[in-house]
C-alpha cells in the first residue's frame, strides 16, 4: 500500500508540472513562431526564416553548372548567379515574397 500512494503522489507532482508548462500564455508564444522555409527548384536549394528586423535567404547550387536564383522581396528583387557547387547567402531588411531558380 505504501509503494501505491508514492506512485500517486509522485504521479500527481508529474501532472501538476506538465500543467505549468503548457499554460496559455505559452502556447500562445508557441503559436506566434514563424517557421523555416525551405524548398529546390530544379538545381538550387534555398532557406530561410523570416525575421522581426531583417531575413536571411541561405541557398546552394546542387548541380555542376552555373544558375541564377531569383528573391523577389517586398520592395525589390535580387538575381544571384551561382556557380556549380556553390552556396551563399542573401540578408536583406525586407519581407521574402518568393524564391525561384530563374531561367
Amino acid at each position: 500500500m505504501k509503494k501505491f500512494r508514492t506512485l500517486m503522489a509522485g504521479g500527481f507532482a508529474a501532472l501538476v508540472l506538465a500543467g505549468a508548462v503548457s499554460t496559455p500564455a505559452a502556447a500562445a508564444t508557441e503559436a506566434a513562431v514563424i517557421p523555416m522555409t525551405s524548398g529546390v527548384d530544379g538545381c538550387l536549394s534555398y532557406s530561410y526564416e523570416p525575421g522581426t528586423v531583417s531575413t536571411t535567404v541561405y541557398y546552394h547550387n546542387r548541380c555542376s553548372d552555373r544558375h541564377v536564383l531569383y528573391i523577389h522581396w517586398f520592395t525589390t528583387n535580387d538575381q544571384i548567379a551561382v556557380e556549380g557547387g556553390g552556396s551563399g547567402k542573401k540578408k536583406r531588411h525586407d519581407k521574402v515574397m518568393s524564391v525561384w531558380q530563374f531561367l
